[in-house]
């Protein structure tokens, strides 16, 4: 969900740590957004943003299926 100025929450709350990119499904086939989806998810791992702070092996399973 793209607003007028190209924010896009679902990348944002992916880069904050609080969402993970979907696989598969409906919401995968808009490449561009599902790339940009897992770039701002890996952001987060790496930098141990929140959910990811303290609940890293939650995430990443969850990242992973």
């Amino acid at each position: 969900m793209y607003r007028n100025d190209g924010w896009n929450y679902n990348i944002e709350i992916a880069k904050q740590g609080y969402a993970v990119a979907y696989k598969k499904g409906k919401y995968t086939k808009d490449k561009a957004l599902a790339h940009q989806v897992n770039k701002a998810q890996g952001i987060a791992a790496n930098s141990k943003f929140g959910l990811w702070k303290d609940h890293y092996s939650l995430m990443k399973y969850m990242a992973n299926n």
